[in-house]
């Protein structure tokens, strides 16, 4: 299945949380099979970060000014930056779940977990 980097970016915040308002389904009650499968998942997905956010910081350091140990586009730039940035969002990848783990990942596995969190990339993921 290809995902986009921002997909990718969002499915690790659904696997992880951010810290605020999403726990993240490692952090919900689940078997361990599925504790396990997400746990691969999200090695793939740390990976293709990693690269993300090199190219993301490519971007910045190209169009932006750094200022008190960071780096900020100023407004007379954006408009190069922008269309940039949302190209490097849309670039996809090819995430093979199916490979990940030995017995496919399914809807049901994670039917039975209590949440109020809603996770639809995973779900796609999922559902490949």
């Amino acid at each position: 299945m290809k995902l986009t980097y921002n997909e990718i970016a969002n499915l690790a915040v659904e696997i992880n949380g951010n810290g605020r308002e999403l726990k993240g389904i490692l952090k919900q009650k689940v078997s361990m099979k599925v504790k396990v499968q997400i746990h691969r998942l999200n090695q793939v997905v740390q990976d293709e970060l990693k690269i993300f956010e090199e190219l993301r910081k490519e971007l910045f350091t190209k169009h932006g000014e750094e200022k008190d140990g960071s780096i900020t586009i100023p407004p007379d730039k954006i408009k190069d930056f922008q269309p940039e940035f949302e190209e490097l969002l849309s670039i996809e990848k090819e995430i093979n779940a199916t490979t990940l783990w030995t017995t496919p990942l399914k809807i049901d596995d994670i039917e039975a977990m209590e949440t109020e969190e809603f996770y639809p990339t995973i779900i796609k993921v999922i559902e490949g």
